[in-house]
């Protein structure tokens, strides 16, 4: 494969060496963005499960009872650690998923 470089010269390794430090840039990037979310899910699913004073208010006012949080803060859980193995990937999407809905839901019975 010849590309063509910036000053005209013809060099096939030049591509691959930008392609090579962007997929590093890349996969840096992913994975900050997996550990941030992790973290936040983390905190928010063991204040759930913990019974905090405002978690405990938030779902009965919600109207929906204590086993609601509990269920919310398990899948917050579960979605924060399956962000950190690369093979459930898929399985953590379905878990933010979830996350969403439930707390949709929750605002929606507020």
């Amino acid at each position: 494969m010849t590309t063509m470089s910036v000053d005209g010269a013809t060099n096939p390794r030049h591509v691959s060496i930008i392609r090579a430090q962007g997929s590093h840039a890349r996969e840096v990037a992913v994975w900050a963005t997996h550990i941030s979310a992790a973290a936040l899910l983390l905190v928010a699913g063991i204040m759930k499960l913990a019974g905090t004073a405002e978690t405990m208010e938030l779902y009965e006012a919600a109207g929906t009872g204590q086993w609601f949080r509990y269920l919310a803060g398990s899948i917050e859980v579960m979605t924060a650690v399956s962000l950190l193995i690369p093979l459930p990937a898929f399985v953590a999407g379905i878990g933010l998923a979830l996350t969403v809905v439930e707390a949709g839901l929750t605002n929606l019975a507020l």
